[in-house]
């Protein structure tokens, strides 16, 4: 609303060519006070970001991608059901069991607990 106001107002003062070149000018400023807010940014990035960082952050990138690709591929049916078991895994680990209500390693059950 302010902003319609202000362009009534320069309107009444000014005439349509310097009121072009004032919204010119202000489009101006603020394009070089974008580029500087990320042209900071790029280098706060820079500092922060070493080779070993980044070739972390790679490898990291490649599982997750090579992980979406497998979930990608599964039928529905399958993608439920591993939905359904994230689901409970979550609820028990909120409940205090660790997500350990059922069989599988370090429930308890199974070989590896005699």
């Amino acid at each position: 609303m302010l902003k319609n106001v202000s362009d009534a107002l320069l309107a009444l003062v000014l005439d349509k060519g310097a009121r072009e070149r004032l919204r010119q000018r202000r489009q101006a400023g603020t394009q070089t006070e974008r580029a500087r807010h990320i042209k900071e940014a790029e280098e706060a990035i820079a500092e922060v970001m070493t080779p070993e960082r980044r070739e972390i952050i790679r490898q990291a990138m490649a599982v997750h991608q090579a992980k979406s690709k497998i979930i990608e591929d599964l039928e529905d049916d399958d993608k439920r059901r591993l939905y359904a078991l994230a689901v409970k895994r979550l609820l028990d680990e909120d409940d205090g069991n660790g997500g350990n209500s059922g069989p599988g390693p370090g429930s308890g059950h199974g070989a590896g607990s005699r």
